[in-house]
């Protein structure tokens, strides 16, 4: 999947967050393994003291996660495969769990198996194994359980906090996805594409008296109420990043020019997708081949690059060093328009006359009466009228382009709202589990305070304490993994940061609570103690 959706901030949050979730159930088995030991301190020690050898303990611990492992690895690889075909829409190969997969899955499975039986009897080693001996069968192990125990808990929250937040995160952005305004015409526009051919199509006198014969035919069409043609339309950028410099500066190489988006338009560009600039005119048929060169800036490029806001007059020139493209002068300020597909971000970006650019390929939009999706067929009747040869390439309304272009978020939301529930239930499951075993080990104790007056809030109390200590070392290191995980994706967050202090605030809050029940529903159960069965306990 990564490989599909490329290495930049999607792929950096696909590995994190399925490294989280890898660690966490590490961590999670390691802990019931160290609850083991604890619980057969003594039996190992005699083992230990009988002439067992360091690597025959630990080998016995691997032994024992062989078997819960293998089957979680391999229930977890049938998952894999069934989920990446939904991924997929079982419409091709690209999502096929292939053997490299099941390599992969079984060389982490020997690391797994590795990791839990040797930190389980390395810890089991290092245990004082005279008090071991003499205080094994007193039921006293809780305070044999090591600080590698507890440290796991700890990073368990952490981990499961910061896939929690990246849930929350994809929940935000599927929220803004239903509910954002464009601010452009986008229900009742219907596009496409054609990219002209070079052979037939040499000069550029040919290709803009091809692209003005299109235009007006298509404006004939009953019920289009505007029609132009752009090089990139709102929120689809095909290509378009161009160096360029305003008069005044001087780079000397690439490297020093600044950067933008450009888009070729026709004069209708702006009302077609009912927007107005902000400052001068728009472009008109009068800014031809042979009238002085022109361009519009968007209000990202002039907060950008101009921050004093005086631009209109000013000259920008396209391209890099030894650029022999004309000085343009800037006529307008256009209202940010969504130039890349990149949907995060505010680009910043120039417009220039089609009939000044010459390009080879250009988008059609027709604002229509209706449904655009009725207009489908006329547009790419309408084109083979002019040159049957040429194909219309992803005729799609605007509404379809746009639901196209967000269908990452769209589709990886689940997955990762997926992620973050299981290592949320993780998380709680492993802190769960330690504090239950804290106090069944100190039953004795719990008795002895009940028997001495202890009230069950004291008693409540005392376990808490114990639990809450480490969710807030959870906490405070899972906002650290949290932030850290959240440089460098912004593609993968809609109209949002990626550190979201709401979304920050409200993943731990809710950890945080999670975590506290995990810690009362043992708690209370040590107050239903009988002291008496309590202080016959051996």
């Amino acid at each position: 999947v990564e490989a599909r959706l490329g290495a930049g901030g999607t792929g950096r949050l696909l590995r994190l967050t399925g490294a989280l979730i890898f660690l966490i159930a590490i961590a999670n088995v390691t802990n019931l393994f160290l609850v083991r030991a604890c619980a057969r301190d003594r039996e190992l020690q005699l083992r230990l003291a009988m002439g067992a050898s360091q690597w025959r303990v630990v080998r016995h611990f691997i032994g024992e996660a062989l078997a819960p492992v293998a089957a979680g690895a391999i229930g977890g690889a049938v998952f894999a495969a069934e989920a990446l075909q939904w991924f997929g829409g079982g419409s091709g190969p690209t999502y096929r769990f292939e053997i490299q997969h099941g390599v992969f899955v079984a060389a982490m499975t020997v690391l797994a198996i590795a990791i839990i039986g040797t930190v389980a009897g390395l810890q089991t080693m290092r245990r004082n194994r005279r008090f071991s001996l003499t205080d094994g069968a007193r039921g006293n192990t809780s305070r044999h359980f090591s600080r590698v125990g507890r440290g796991l808990v700890i990073a368990e929250i952490a981990m499961g906090g910061a896939a929690l937040f990246v849930a929350g995160l994809m929940i935000k952005t599927t929220v803004n996805l239903e509910t954002v305004d464009y601010g452009f015409a986008i229900a009742d526009v219907m596009t496409g594409t054609v990219q002209l051919d070079g052979a037939r199509y040499p000069t550029p006198e040919a290709r803009l008296a091809f692209w003005d014969a299109w235009r007006t035919r298509a404006k004939a069409i009953p019920g289009v109420k505007q029609a132009t043609l752009a090089t990139q339309l709102p929120m689809i950028r095909y290509r378009g990043w161009s160096r360029f410099r305003l008069d005044g500066d001087a780079p000397t190489t690439d490297a020093e020019y600044s950067s933008g988006l450009r888009s070729a338009i026709t004069p209708e560009f702006f009302e077609t997708f009912d927007k107005t600039l902000l400052q001068g005119r728009p472009f008109t048929e009068a800014d031809g081949p042979n009238a002085e060169p022109v361009v519009i800036v968007n209000e990202d490029f002039v907060r950008t690059f101009i921050p004093d806001g005086n631009v209109l007059g000013r000259r920008i020139q396209l391209g890099g060093r030894g650029s022999t493209r004309p000085w343009m002068r800037v006529v307008g300020i256009a209202p940010h328009m969504w130039m890349d597909s990149d949907v995060d971000r505010l680009p910043q970006g120039v417009y220039v006359p089609l009939a000044q650019f010459d390009p080879d390929y250009a988008s059609i939009a027709l604002r229509v009466s209706g449904n655009p999706q009725d207009y489908r067929e006329v547009l790419r009747e309408t084109l083979m009228g002019l040159d049957p040869n040429l194909p219309l390439d992803t005729p799609r309304t605007m509404s379809e382009l746009i639901h196209q272009r967000t269908s990452l978020y769209r589709r990886l939301g689940p997955q990762f709202i997926f992620l973050g529930a299981v290592a949320l239930v993780l998380s709680m499951v492993g802190l769960y589990g330690v504090m239950a075993y804290m106090v069944r080990t100190r039953v004795q104790e719990i008795g002895i305070r009940m028997a001495l007056g202890a009230q069950h809030a004291s008693i409540v109390r005392l376990i808490v304490q114990q639990g809450v200590a480490q969710i807030a070392g959870g906490v405070t290191l899972g906002v650290g993994v949290a932030l850290y995980i959240s440089t460098g994706i912004s593609r993968i967050v809609f109209q949002m940061t990626p550190w979201d202090p709401w979304v920050l605030t409200l993943s731990f809050t809710a950890l945080a609570l999670t975590g506290l029940a995990a810690t009362l529903i043992p708690a209370r159960r040590a107050t239903r103690v009988d002291p008496l069965v309590a202080l016959r306990a051996d």
